[in-house]
């Protein structure tokens, strides 16, 4: 008799169990998450691209600015390297060869020193 009311109770709930749940025939899906909703978009592409061409136009406008710092630093010396030779060669034609070997010194150009130095010593040896 226990194992009828067993029995009994078992299909009741297998019974309930069925056609309780048989209005859903399937799981329902989870609503989307933002991963799945916010999707890549062409036009929001371009702002980081444009970002990326700033930073090349940054980088070139900077590169000009050193060339220029560079060129307007070699024409500099230049020029400075001319008045300083023009000025030893003044005191040179003037015989005044311990002023120019002086300037030269503080100057701190190695090849004028030694120009310098072998000028005067030729204007030496052609004077004696």
């Amino acid at each position: 008799m226990l194992d009828k009311r067993r029995s009994v109770m078992l299909l009741a709930v297998l019974f309930y169990g069925v056609t309780a749940f048989g209005g859903q025939t399937g799981a329902q899906p989870a609503p989307p998450s933002n991963h799945q909703v916010i999707r890549p978009s062409a036009d929001r592409a371009d702002p980081t691209m444009w970002r990326f061409q700033d930073m090349d136009d940054r980088r070139m406008i900077d590169e000009m600015r050193r060339e220029r710092v560079r060129q307007n630093y070699e024409a500099a010396v230049i020029n400075q390297r001319r008045l300083l030779a023009d000025e030893l060669d003044k005191l040179i034609a003037a015989n005044e060869c311990g002023q120019a070997t002086d300037l030269a010194q503080r100057a701190g150009y190695r090849d004028i020193r030694e120009g310098v130095a072998s000028a005067c010593q030729a204007r030496a040896g052609s004077s004696s």
